[in-house]
């Protein structure tokens, strides 16, 4: 099981949780719990791979945790054995392993705990206020993987822990939780220049259309990578208000900006950006137009099909070729009429009252 890092989205490393085990306390872990209080409810099986959770063989007490893992919700009992081991970081790999998703305990004790689910969220709470920086991390991880909203106040709490580790992992949570609550927390993180591009990210994953002024903000950032992830956001938002903050981004001088704003503005799919994605066209940048072109697919209404059309006259075949899959696509399944112009402006005629408003 490895931890999702988006290499093009975060300037962290892909061994960033190995780093964690580097850098924060805790390597060996026994549960402080004595095994005189497994509980009695356990089945053989279950008690059985608990106890080997108390090997000093870590290669061994992994195993125990992937057992348990393996019995789901059957493996509750286990859930206060497990908890003790999220800040094992020994480095046990299988023998005869190439290349091992989990080569370190507590990656395993985190998929057994995920694979638990929900009665593993209480414990993950109370795990959230560890004083080991590496078992705060896990614990933020299993609770965004588990997505239990119980688990959103605790979250934004840690969004100003001490530890940058345990605060990006808090993010990427939050993010899987997608719930509003987490929108203005977030913003007041921005200024956080190492996390701002992700945190702008996971604001476009939760949606919530009041983050669109704050995060206009940073169309004016010098980094082009926050740029691009603002314009990112603001298309997976998807409301209107953020169509003139995107049109704005057209003139952007980073190509890479100007191809992500126009993308996001066939997302939001609004008819008020048509005639800026005319002027992108009339501009004659390939990539901005084929996306322009695109866009118009997107935004689908009777005056983005007239344009389509007219291009279908274009002397640049790629053009011709570009429109008329964007009007299949308006059109939807069946039979395409290719780069024919009086057959598409036939079809418009019997069928503008069918396209979008």
């Amino acid at each position: 099981m490895l931890y999702y890092i988006d290499m093009k989205r975060t300037k962290f490393i892909f061994i960033f949780f190995t780093a964690i085990s580097l850098t924060q306390s805790a390597v060996y872990a026994q549960p402080e719990i004595t095994q005189e209080k497994i509980p009695l409810t356990a089945s053989p099986a279950l008690r059985k791979q608990i106890e080997k959770l108390y090997s000093q063989n870590p290669l061994e007490r992994k195993r125990a945790a992937a057992r348990i893992g393996e019995l789901s919700k059957e493996a509750q009992d286990a859930i206060p054995f497990l908890i003790e081991l999220l800040g094992d970081s020994s480095y046990c790999p299988e023998p005869g392993v190439i290349y091992e998703h989990t080569p370190l305990v507590y990656e395993t004790v985190n998929w057994a705990l995920i694979q638990i689910g929900t009665p593993s969220v209480k414990p993950l709470i109370n795990a959230l206020t560890s004083s080991v920086s590496l078992v705060r991390t896990n614990a933020a991880y299993c609770l965004g993987r588990i997505k239990d909203r119980r688990a959103v106040e605790p979250l934004i709490k840690l969004l100003n822990d001490g530890d940058s580790w345990v605060r990006w992992q808090a993010i990427r949570a939050l993010a899987e939780l997608k719930d509003r609550r987490a929108t203005e927390p977030l913003l007041k993180l921005l200024n956080d220049e190492q996390l701002r591009t992700e945190i702008i990210h996971v604001l476009g994953q939760i949606g919530d259309a009041s983050a669109i002024d704050t995060l206009s903000f940073y169309l004016k950032d010098k980094n082009a990578e926050v740029r691009i992830a603002v314009i990112s956001a603001l298309g997976n938002i998807g409301h209107k208000s953020a169509v003139p903050f995107l049109i704005n981004a057209l003139s952007d001088k980073d190509s890479g900006v100007k191809c992500q704003a126009i993308s996001s503005l066939g997302k939001i799919g609004d008819a008020s950006a048509i005639d800026a994605l005319v002027s992108v066209i009339n501009s004659g940048q390939k990539e901005p137009t084929y996306r322009s072109i695109d866009a118009l697919r997107q935004i689908g209404n009777k005056k983005a099909a007239e344009i389509l059309i007219a291009l279908l006259d274009d002397k640049d075949a790629n053009i011709r070729k570009n429109a008329s899959w964007a009007l299949h696509g308006i059109r939807g399944a069946g039979v395409s009429f290719g780069e024919d112009s009086a057959r598409w402006k036939a079809w418009l005629n019997e069928n503008q009252g069918k396209l979008k408003k």
